[in-house]
């Protein structure tokens, strides 16, 4: 098989490999120096002393040239030639003679050769030519020969019949076997006869032959074939000229087969425009049934999440009270059962948010130690009461921050470490964590190892399907929904990595969930084992803290009215009810709030009203959406009324807690008088949590003059306050130029200063602006805003390098 090059031209510089085959050792020395010396570009040479020594060269190996003489011991005249070309029909081929044998060059020329050469008559720049001729000119002919095999390939292949004949004599010199099975005659018996009792009867004319010079275009015509009958075609022609003599190309095709072709065509066009009404139909229906069951669980989720907060709420508030033992137990149980009724609940919304394509991410930076500490700590409390080995261990160095989705990475290895908890009786559940190299991409790997019941080979398959688990008794057993495996897929899926399985029955299960490894920098420092740290104030308050100020609380229903109101003046605030909208509408306006929960779903004016209302009256204070619908599109459209958070019902007294103390404890600038909030150990209020704000280890590895920190800070807030302001601007105009050069200019300088949530905030709008996606500019310019301020806040401090510092050392 002969390696494939590409053409060679004269001023091409690609190497040539030459063969020279030529019994005499003087002439074959005399072409060989010749071609050193020449100007080619040479290769290799490679010589053969007769012929059967260099056909297998000329079979196993690629040649551009072959030197040939043509009297050689075991071959002789031009029949040499037609053996060269045999072995390989793509090689050059110079035929060296004698003197005074011109006219056996010229010969071997017609017969085959691209050139030839009088021994003893040339030098090398005349070898050089010769040869790059001859390279030239077999290319020209394989291309050639490469298109009449193709020619003749579409031809013999094509399903018309094709006939070519002189437009003078009408003689057909040519037909394709199509042309040969519709007329009946073969082509042995058609070439060189007059095509007029045949392909060339026009039936308006009799036998007269048609007029080859006009073109014709899908006539009907009527053709005799070799036994007599007739056929009618569907026949066209045109007339071309070939080296300079005209003839006539017919092209035509059997009517029969036409029509049943035509009849089925439409036949199956008919069905398909009925299949695919049906489809559209179909596709109507099912997006109308998925846009219903959305609606449906939507509301479904606030119904039930709505007497949901009352009950949990007063089970906390029950839980408060002075209990003899077996009443604090029954209300524990409630408890519990209430919490897993709010799992299955959050779990069918997963699922159809998933199916519906509204589940959304949100790509942070993520603090890959601290996120596996709080999974640390949730799981080993499980796995205690059932003397269960727990543990969260590193096979290879990890990066402690990466970008990623840190709520829905949470939740699938809660998720798959908590199955195999509640599937393993005894033993041990590891979490192995590694990186590793897939098809040079890097990953983050997590691999949770149980010694539980295991799962029959043939049910691997399926168990990442809904409502689906090992088996029925399975389910009998250890309870649950069948819905957390399949959640964790699809999550996965959108982080863009994948979860596998493998596991014997009876010996245990290790389920494998690799997501990409996106990390913040280069030079993010690795980790070998968890590092334990201290929570932060800002993931949880002090329990010692007491609240301070006057809450609006806007809810329709008694129960939760009642609920929130205990759990609010239990925390030393001060609460006012509004019934509904237009009450907290006209309340709100009057009086001054430290902050306002609104309930979104109210009868009259619903609670996105009155929040925009309230903004247009001018009312700043922070409002916080209280609602039972927890979709995403729920959540926006709250944002988008002007609501500063969202708490989920039913409220947990630990997120209400996050809840005041971010809006009350963190200084803001919307109030002004005493602290909303002050810590009893310290009566002062505690400052912003500079740990989410900058990374200090990443900062104090750049910069570590404090002076040269607090200069390039205070040029920093400077320079982009006024950029933010520019870009208010420049978003009502949608100057797309300017938006994109001042969001790109923010997210390099806080990179730079390891500001990444304000780093990332600018990137997101920065991917906003490239897709000129105007509708979603606001809400990216919002969140930018709000990451700016609390920097802020943050530096405002006089000692917030201090605090910094203090972090950089805990780490």
């Amino acid at each position: 098989m002969h390696e494939s090059r590409g053409p060679l031209s004269l001023s091409s510089s690609r190497a040539l490999s030459i063969l020279i085959i030529e019994d005499d050792l003087i002439d074959r020395k005399h072409m060989e120096r010749l071609l050193m010396r020449s100007s080619l570009s040479i290769e290799k040479v490679t010589t053969a002393h007769h012929l059967d020594e260099a056909v297998p060269l000329l079979q196993t190996q690629h040649f551009d040239v072959v030197l040939l003489d043509l009297n050689l011991p075991d071959s002789g005249g031009l029949s040499t030639i037609d053996q060269v070309n045999q072995a390989n029909p793509k090689v050059a081929v110079i035929v060296a003679t004698g003197e005074g044998y011109e006219e056996l060059g010229l010969e071997a020329v017609a017969v085959g050769a691209q050139d030839y050469l009088i021994k003893g008559e040339f030098d090398s720049q005349m070898l050089s030519k010769t040869v790059r001729y001859a390279v030239e000119r077999r290319q020209v002919q394989n291309v050639l020969r490469e298109n009449e095999q193709r020619l003749k390939i579409v031809l013999d292949s094509i399903l018309t019949g094709i006939v070519i004949s002189d437009a003078q004599t009408h003689e057909i010199v040519d037909m394709n076997p199509m042309a040969e099975e519709i007329l009946g005659w073969s082509q042995q018996d058609l070439l060189g006869k007059a095509c007029i009792l045949f392909t060339c009867l026009d039936p308006q004319l009799g036998n007269a032959p048609v007029n080859t010079h006009d073109p014709v275009d899908r006539v009907e015509s009527t053709l005799i074939k070799a036994d007599g009958s007739r056929v009618s075609v569907l026949r066209s022609s045109r007339p071309i000229t070939l080296k300079g003599h005209p003839y006539s190309i017919n092209s035509f095709a059997d009517i029969t087969e036409l029509k049943i072709a035509k009849e089925k065509a439409e036949q199956i066009n008919l069905k398909l425009r009925e299949a695919t009404e049906r489809a559209n139909k179909m596709a109507a229906q099912a997006a109308m049934a998925n846009e219903a069951k959305s609606h449906f669980l939507a509301n479904m989720s606030h119904e039930i999440r709505t007497p949901m907060n009352g009950v949990m709420g007063m089970l906390d508030l029950a839980l408060d009270e002075e209990l003899n033992d077996t009443t604090r137990e029954y209300l524990m149980v409630s408890k519990s059962s209430a919490k897993a009724l709010l799992n299955i609940i959050n779990d069918i919304l997963d699922v159809s948010k998933i199916e519906a394509g509204k589940m959304s991410l949100e790509i942070i930076s993520c603090d890959l130690n601290q996120l596996l500490m709080d999974i640390d700590a949730l799981m080993r409390s499980q796995t205690k009461d059932r003397d269960l080995d727990f543990g969260i261990v590193f096979k290879s160095p990890i990066p402690r921050h990466i970008n990623t989705d840190p709520t829905r990475l949470r939740q699938c290895l809660t998720n798959l470490i908590g199955n195999a908890i509640k599937f393993t009786e005894q033993g041990h559940v590891k979490v192995w964590v590694s990186t590793e190299l897939e098809k040079n991409q890097p990953l983050l790997r997590f691999d949770v190892e149980d010694t539980g019941i295991g799962i029959a080979s043939d049910r691997l398959g399926s168990i990442f399907e809904s409502f689906t688990q090992a088996d029925g008794s399975t389910t009998r057993r250890y309870g649950g929904t069948g819905l957390g495996l399949t959640i964790t897929r699809q999550l996965v899926e959108l982080l863009g990595g994948k979860v596998t399985v493998e596991s014997t029955q009876g010996q245990g299960s290790t389920f494998t969930m690799k997501i990409g490894l996106h990390r913040i920098s280069p030079h993010e420092p690795m980790m070998d084992s968890l590092i334990r740290t201290e929570p932060g104030s800002w993931a949880s308050p002090d329990e010692t803290i007491a609240f301070q100020g006057h809450i609006l609380v806007a809810e329709d229903d008694e129960v939760n009215q009642c609920t929130i109101q205990t759990l609010l003046t239990k925390l030393g605030l001060d609460v006012t009810i509004a019934k509904d909208g237009l009450e907290a509408e006209r309340v709100g306006s009057e009086q001054l709030f430290d902050l306002i929960f609104m309930d979104m779903h109210m009868p009259g004016q619903n609670g996105l009203e009155a929040t925009q209302r309230l903004r247009q009256k001018g009312v700043s204070c922070p409002i916080v959406a209280l609602s039972a619908s927890v979709l995403s599109e729920d959540i926006q459209a709250s944002l988008a009324a002007g609501c500063d958070g969202h708490l989920g019902k039913p409220i947990e007294r630990q997120k209400l807690k996050d809840t005041l103390y971010q809006y009350l404890v963190e200084p803001t600038a919307h109030t002004s008088g005493p602290p909303r909030a002050m810590n009893d150990s310290e009566n002062k209020p505690p400052s912003v949590s500079s740990e989410q704000i900058i990374n200090s280890e990443e900062l104090f590895d750049r910069v570590d003059d404090d002076i040269v920190i607090l200069d390039i800070f205070a040029a920093f807030m400077e320079d982009n306050a006024q950029r933010l302001a520019d870009l208010e601007e420049a978003i009502t105009t949608l100057q797309w130029d300017t938006l994109h050069e001042l969001a790109h200019t923010i997210k390099g300088s806080a990179a730079t200063l390891a500001a990444h949530p304000l780093s990332h905030a600018a990137l997101e709008l920065e991917e906003a602006i490239k897709q000129k996606d105007s509708e979603s500019l606001s809400q990216h310019f919002d969140r930018m805003k709000q990451e700016f301020r609390r920097l802020q806040d943050l530096v405002s401090n006089d000692h917030w390098l201090d605090q910094l510092h203090q972090t950089n050392r805990a780490e």
